[in-house]
Formats: structure tokens, sequence, C-alpha cells
């Protein structure tokens, strides 16, 4: 069983984690923070950490590996789009509110910017199928990958040689998955088996509502096929041991194919291209025509294709595979949990506590919206509907009868699929409430509007592309952190040290957040002046300086509670689109910095004057929305002032003019009130700030230092949870500067951050090396290794196949099947893991543990002895051993 896993099973769960010390779980979870489906005004606020499930997520999340440190071992190149880090998921994580689970293959442009995914066109796809059986927001969403990958997980139109009876070649095509890739997702020591563990932790948070999980494509579904089959269940692969021993699989290297996409091509003993060696010239694989030309080729002229093609001949059985799944994958139509009884339902699965899963939980290949929505443009919406009615609910409903099976549809809503309604293929809209607070609509949307400029900067906003400040982009890239980051955390992820990774604002509350969505009226604020349209004068058309689709988002920074001072600021920059958070940017830094100084930087609370973009309006555009959001301004102070601990002499900051302005209208009268005014210049984005220690220093409470003139960090108590480890340390989101300004918003991620040098955690390592060394010890071409070298060592008699005598099929299948042993490390120093958390549960105002337990005690890592193979439980613990080492 899962090492860490075991650490929340028994009595033991009696007691809450220790999250490194009280005063780092933010105060404003005492809010009225959402804790179901169907509130109104909700938002997610990520997992809670005073609950044992909550603070279990965490922790799985922060010992996610660094996956392009282990792709670059493993397939020696790099296979993710690594610069905006992981995309976790986009679900409740309050126990037993999901009642469907999708499972995609990585995430998309938009999908990084948002920071959730499935979100855009394949969210709002795969959110129709959800709305079918009447659930909008009972449905959960992760991936097999998370982070974007380059390519495609299998690649289509690989060729293989297949026998017949009497050892009769003949080439055939499929879609291959590469050993190094292979090994990469689903080898039993890959550190990517993190995904079981997170789907293992869905179905135990929600035991009583799950009922339904959707597989989206090959990657989504052969993820779910070995979780199975690790978890004692019977998956089988498409491709049958008869067909498995009479296939011979050629070395293949992939070459650009165009878009997002690389083409498998044979090599020769020789090391070439065997396409080019049959068409007799070179052939350009991002071209169609030469992609159809050299299969047309290789249909032609078989025999001589299989003389020239380069085999290896390594794997259990000789052929050049390492699994059967390679080729085409696992197949879940029908799949077995109790020994010889086909099912599609997980029921009797056994989970890492060491329960049983008692309910129906089925499970449905469903065709990729990606595919689906071609498939749609070229023969119609309604044939794509009758592809997936005709084949996955007609599927689901023989299961459905025969398991006496059914979905409860969220309140208010009619699950179609049980009363016999054919599906309509379409787009569903996303609820606001799977996001967090204060995020704009345009990281919302359940369309595709999001592009790549470089791998390190998105545009969203619009699918168009508009004129950019290219000095400004290259600034932002080259920019430093204004502190030093903490070098444990990977940056380009959410922060994972203890100390860090439980330091996030989960949001406002729903009575505040209920004051941010409603006390403004969007359609007044964000009407176009007289005369004028966006088409035609741009951002110049409205008040505001972002357009309407982005709503209101980043109306605040901070903890409500306990606040002894009150900041209300005008809008700077445009981090917020990013952060959620009011002035997180530069100018946010700088003020961050001087509250440091004054020893205040937990005891703050930041309001915006407005929540939206202003830059570069004029005073009259000002005069206009400080005139329609009067109510905003004065019910957040209210709160505010209801929640805060602001003393017997009330310190507000205002921090611009209209801020100024406002504050001395409403509060200038009163002689328990002292204001702050900070000035602000186009010059200096710190002009003003010094202001604010010299008078903090007047009213003889605070013992203040002078402001240093530099920026800080942005703590990550005040940023939401899904930040990422180098947010608020610099300013990543900006707009273009020509037609659409104001509309796109473009998202940087630093270099420092990008080229962060990390070193894979020594158990990762180990396990990484277990791979390769498989590969290694099957006989297979190493990642990395040429064609050509590869086969003059393999005539040298330089490459073993150490496999004795032919492998069990179903230990191949199964993934039971090892040369070598998991690694077992001597001792717990091995580790460098940040430290673990356990589980139990507390009251809201109680205080967690301050004396966590050891790196040995939570992680009972002790040298193991070796074993050999004997029950099922057994195999079934060695197969799981090494990721639970590194866990």
């Amino acid at each position: 069983m899962n090492l860490v896993f075991r650490l929340f099973a028994g009595l033991s769960l009696v007691l809450f984690a220790q999250l490194s010390s009280a005063e780092r779980i933010s105060k404003n979870w005492l809010l009225d923070q959402p804790n179901d489906i169907g509130i109104e005004y909700g938002y997610d606020p990520g997992p809670d950490p005073r609950h044992p499930m909550g603070a279990e997520l965490i922790n799985l999340y922060a010992r996610y590996p660094y996956m392009p440190g282990v792709s670059k071992l493993l397939t020696n190149s790099q296979k993710f789009r690594y610069h905006f880090g992981p995309t976790m998921d986009r679900m409740f994580y309050h126990p037993n509110t999901m009642k469907i689970f999708m499972i995609g293959q990585d995430a998309t442009h938009v999908a990084e910017a948002a920071k959730y995914t499935a979100t855009a066109g394949f969210g709002g796809r795969a959110q129709d199928f959800a709305a079918h059986f009447g659930v909008y927001e009972g449905v959960g969403f992760a991936n097999a990958w998370q982070n974007t990958i380059r390519g495609q997980y299998a690649n289509r139109d690989t060729p293989f040689v297949s026998y017949d009876r009497d050892g009769n070649p003949r080439i055939e095509m499929g879609t291959y998955v590469p050993h190094g890739l292979w090994e990469m997702t689903h080898g039993n020591a890959s550190p990517q088996l993190w995904t079981d563990d997170q789907l293992d932790w869905v179905i135990r948070n929600n035991r009583q509502s799950l009922g339904l999980i959707f597989v989206f494509g090959q990657a989504a579904q052969d993820a779910l096929a070995s979780f199975i089959n690790r978890r004692g269940g019977k998956v089988k692969t498409f491709m049958s041991e008869d067909e498995f021993k009479n296939v011979r699989m050629p070395e293949v290297d992939l070459k650009y194919g165009g878009g997002n996409n690389m083409f498998p091509v044979p090599m020769t003993k020789e090391g070439r291209d065997l396409y080019a060696e049959l068409a007799g010239r070179r052939l350009d694989y991002s071209k169609d025509s030469d992609k159809k030309l050299a299969l047309k080729l290789l249909r032609d002229h078989q025999q001589r294709a299989i003389d020239l093609m380069a085999f290896s001949d390594g794997g259990p059985y000789q052929n050049g595979l390492i699994h059967p799944g390679q080729l085409g994958g696992y197949s879940l139509r029908g799949f077995e949990v109790a020994e010889g009884i086909e099912t599609i339902s997980l029921k009797g699965l056994r989970l890492s506590d060491g329960t049983v899963i008692d309910r129906d939980i089925i499970v449905a290949k469903v065709a990729h919206p990606t595919y689906l929505s071609m498939y749609a443009q070229e023969h119609g919406y309604r044939a794509a509907s009758d592809m997936v009615e005709n084949g996955t609910m007609k599927h689901l409903r023989y299961w459905a009868d025969r398991l006496n099976w059914s979905i409860e549809p969220d309140a208010g809503h009619t699950n179609h699929f049980a009363r016999g309604h054919s599906y309509r293929y379409g787009r569903t809209q996303i609820s606001e409430a799977f996001y967090g607070a204060g995020t704009p609509d345009t990281r919302e949307v359940p369309v595709s509007s999001a592009s790549r400029i470089k791998p390190n900067v998105i545009s969203n906003g619009s699918r168009d592309r508009d004129r950019m400040d290219r000095n400004m982009i290259q600034s932002a890239l080259s920019a430093d952190p204004a502190e030093p980051l903490n070098p444990d955390n990977i940056w380009t992820h959410r922060p994972r040290t203890p100390e860090d990774r439980v330091a996030f604002d989960p949001g406002p509350g729903l009575a505040i957040n209920k004051i941010i969505q409603t006390a403004i009226d969007k359609e007044v604020i964000y009407k176009e002046k007289p005369g004028k349209s966006f088409e035609q004068d741009g951002i110049d058309a409205y008040y505001t300086g972002n357009d309407p689709d982005k709503k209101f988002f980043g109306a605040y920074r901070g903890e409500w509670i306990g606040a002894k001072v009150i900041v209300m600021a005008d809008p700077h920059g445009w981090d917020p689109i990013s952060t959620s958070r009011a002035l997180t940017g530069e100018r946010g830094q700088y003020l961050h910095s001087a509250f440091k100084s004054a020893g205040l930087e937990d005891d703050y609370l930041v309001i915006r004057t407005v929540p939206f973009n202003m830059d570069g309006k004029s005073q009259e555009d000002w005069d206009y929305v400080m005139k329609h959001s009067e109510s905003y301004r004065e019910q957040m102070m209210e709160k505010a002032f209801e929640h805060g601990d602001l003393g017997d002499l009330k310190i507000l900051v205002a921090d611009g003019p209209n801020a100024a302005d406002f504050l001395n209208r409403k509060y200038g009268h009163r002689p328990d009130v002292k204001i702050i005014e900070l000035k602000r210049s186009s010059r200096s984005t710190k002009w003003g700030i010094g202001t604010l220690n010299r008078e903090l220093n007047k009213t003889g409470l605070f013992e203040t230092s002078s402001f240093n003139g530099r920026r800080a960090n942005i703590p990550y108590m005040d940023l939401p949870y899904n930040t990422r480890a180098y947010e608020g340390s610099v300013e990543t989101v900006f707009t273009t500067n020509g037609a659409l300004a104001g509309q796109i918003e473009l998202y940087v991620a630093p270099d420092f951050a990008t080229r962060q040098r990390w070193k894979l955690d020594p158990i990762v390592q180990q396990c990484v090396d277990v791979c390769r060394s498989r590969i290694n010890d099957h006989g297979l071409r190493p990642p990395g290794m040429k064609v050509k070298e590869f086969m003059r060592k393999k005539a040298q008699g330089r490459v073993s196949n150490k496999t004795e005598g032919r492998a069990d099929f179903e230990e191949i299948v199964a993934g039971r099947f090892a040369l070598r042993p998991f690694p077992q490390p001597d001792g717990a120093q091995h580790l460098s893991f940040p430290t673990l958390t356990g589980g139990g549960s507390v009251s809201s105002n109680q205080s967690v543990l301050a004396n966590p337990p050891s790196v040995e005690q939570e992680l009972e890592v002790r040298p193991t002895p070796r074993r050999r193979r004997s029950s099922r439980a057994e195999r079934m613990g060695l197969v799981n051993s090494c990721q639970a080492l590194f866990q």
C-alpha cells in the first residue's frame, strides 16, 4: 500500500496535520467560505488545510515531481511545454460533491492562462457531456499529464510488421507510444504514477457521490487502465497475446509533422530515413502531400521496406516492444475487478487506504471533443451527436440497465440520459463557482480564445493577433524577482515547501464576494461612450481600461480578519488578471515593502477603488466609473471595518487620487480616522510610497523603519491557491498596444523561473534510473542513441535482452513484469522532499500542531529486504513501491 496514504489510515487520523504554525493558515478561512456545490456567488477556495482530505491533497500536489527533468532523461527530448508549470485540476474539493470525473490528456493554452484545466473549447464540450446527465457543478476534471505536452501521446500511422500463421510478413499501421514515453507514463517505477494517487484521492473524497468517470482520448484511457491494473483489476490491451507474439516493431524516429503533431518515420539499419530511401529524395513531413507519398510508397514496396528496416528484437517477447499497450493501448469497454466477471464498474476495487469501492462507478470512453468538433464541421452537428449517442451512450445504457445504475442530477436540473433522451452535441457554459474569487471572466471561458506567442508568452482574450510592444515583453521575460525566491520551491509550480504550501488566500467569503459581483451594474459600467464602438475606437470606446468580457476581478488583497490598516488603491497594472488579487504588480510590491518596513506585512488589507483596469484612462472616465461604483466601495469598507482590528485610531491609506477623494469624502470628518495619502506619478512606480512609513511613525502606534526604496515579493498568503511560485515577485501580465488593447491579455513566464536549475529529488532520480535500465535490460534502443550506433552494438553482441524465456503475457499487461527490482533506499536520509503533513480535523479557530514529525516518522521509510514474487498482494505491493518511496 502507498506509504504516504498509510499515514491517513486508522486511528492516527485523530490528529490534524501540522502545517508549520497556526499563523501560516489564512484567517480568511474563518469567513463564510463556500462548502458545497450550487451555492450562490460560490467560488473555488482551494483544498481546506483544516480538513484531513484537503491537507492530503495539498501535500499530494506539493509532491508532484519535476516532469520536464524526467522527460529529458527518459526520452532524450522535452515532451512538455513546461514554462507555465503544471495545471492540476478543476473541481470542487468538498467531500461528496463530485458525481462525474473526467480525465483528459493535457491542458490547453487557455487552461495554462486560467490555471484551471478543462477550460476553453475542450472544457465547454466536456461540460456538455456532464450536462446531459443534469450535472453542472458536480463534475471534476484532471488530465493524464499535468503539464501541457508537445505533439501527441500516441503517434498515428506508425508502421509495424505482422506475421500470419505461415510466417508471412505484412506491414500494418497503428498508434504507437515510444519506449521512453511509455515508461515515463506507465512504467512501474515512473514518478508520473502520481496520477494514480490523484485519482485515488478523488474516489475516496467522493465515496458517496461519484458514479461516472469519462476518459477522453488514448492517453486518459491508458492512464485509467493502468490505475485499475495496479489496484488489482484486469484491463486488457487491444492487442491480444496471439497478435503481440506475431508482430515485430521497427526502429522509429519522430519527425515534425506540422502543427502540434509528430510523424513516425521507420529507420534503416544504417540509421537513414526509410521513406526518403524509397522516395529517392528528402521528404518534408510537415506537408500532407509528402506524408501521403511516404505511406503510399510503404504500401507499394512492403518487402523492400521490411528488408531495409532496423529491428532491435528486444523486449520480453523479443519483438521490439516493452508492452502490448504501446500499439493501440488498453480497452475499457469491459474489464475485470472480480476474477472472471466482466464489468465497466470500479466497484470492488481496493483503494490506497485499504478500503474497497462499494458503489458502482462506471467508466466510459468518449471521443475527444477536438475530434468531435472537427467531425461536426465536416459532417454536421447531427452526425457528431449520433456518433456519441450510438457509441458511448448506447454502451452506457446497456450497463446502466444491467447494474441498475444512475446519476443524481444537480438541484434544479434534469438527467436527460436517465429519461432516455438522445445526446445532442454542443457546448455548455462553465460555472463561475469552479474558479477562484476575483477571476476575470476571460479565464472562465468555454471556447478557445488563446494562442502561444512564444513558449513562455500566451495571448488570451482573442485568437486574433494584435500589435504588441516587443521591448516590453522582453523586459518582462528578463525581469528579476523583487526578492530571491525559495530555491526549495519549483518556481513554475505552486509553492510546495511546508511553510508555503498552505499559505494561500481562500477568498473573501460569500458575503463579500456577493458585494464584488453585484454592487456594480456591469451594463452601466461597461457602457460604450456616446457615438463610439470598440470596433471603431478600440478601448477608448469604454470608460474602463479593459473590455466587458473580463467583468470584475482583483478587488482586494490580504486578510480581512484582524487587518490593522486598510488601503484603498486605484488600479495599477494588469497582474490582477492572473493573480485575481489587487495590486500584485510592481506598485503593490513597493507598497508591500513599505508595510514590511513598518512590521505590518501581515496586517493590512488592500481594496481596489474599482475592480477592473483603468490604466491610461482620463479623469472624465474616472468620474464616470466612480459615480457608478460608489455602493461597491461603501460596502467593501463596511466589511473591512467589521472584520478588521483597527483600534481607536483607524489608519486608512489612499493610494492614488481617486482613492483619496473617496476616503476623504467618507471619512475625512471623523476624528478617529487618520488618512494617509500616497501620491502617484507616471515617472516612477514607487513614487510616494515613502510617505507611508513617515506618516505611520507620526501615529506612535507602530515602530517603523524607513522605506528602503526596493520592491518586496507579495506573500503567498495574499494569493489564491493555484498561484505559481514566481507570481507576485514580478509583473507577468500586460495588454497589447494595437486595436485590441484592453481585450487581449499577454501572460509572461519570466526567464528566471523557467530556467531555474532544478535537480531531481534523489528518489525520483532513482526511479528514473530504473525506467532507463528496464529499457536497456530488455535489449531496446536507449533514449538518445542513434539507430546506426545501436545496430552496430547489436551486431557486435553488445546489446543483450535479459528476459529469460518468454515472459507471462498477463504479467506484462498488468504492469507487474520487471527485470530489475525497484529502488530500495538505505534510509530516510536519501529523501530530500519537503516535510509532508498528515490529516485530522480541527475547528476553524483552532491552532494546528506546531511540532511536526520528522521525515522518517512521516514516510516510515525503512530498508526493505528484497523478496521473491509470490502472492498477488505481494506483487501489487512491489508494483507501487517506487512511487510510495519517493512520495
